[in-house]
């Protein structure tokens, strides 16, 4: 694991400053990404749900990886690709 900096892809679904109201922002576009990638991860992974991975990974916790890293793909190729 590297200490790099996220790219967190901005907010997913920005609401502007209205009458002196905060904007608010929301999740991160890398958040709405990887939770858009977990059910289809979920269902496509549902067979090792009772094996142990890397490093005594649970199966929860490498969907979530598994997700996440969906999640930093789109974003970089979204920024090669504006």
């Amino acid at each position: 694991m590297t200490n790099r900096p996220i790219d967190d892809g901005g907010p997913a679904f920005p609401c502007p400053e209205i009458d002196f109201v905060e904007p608010w922002f929301g999740m991160s576009l890398r958040d709405y990404f990887a939770g858009q990638a977990m059910p289809v991860l979920m269902t496509m992974l549902d067979e090792h749900r009772n094996t142990l991975f890397l490093d005594g990974e649970t199966w929860d916790e490498m969907v979530a990886r598994n997700a996440y890293d969906t999640a930093d793909a789109l974003i970089k190729f979204r920024g090669e690709n504006q």
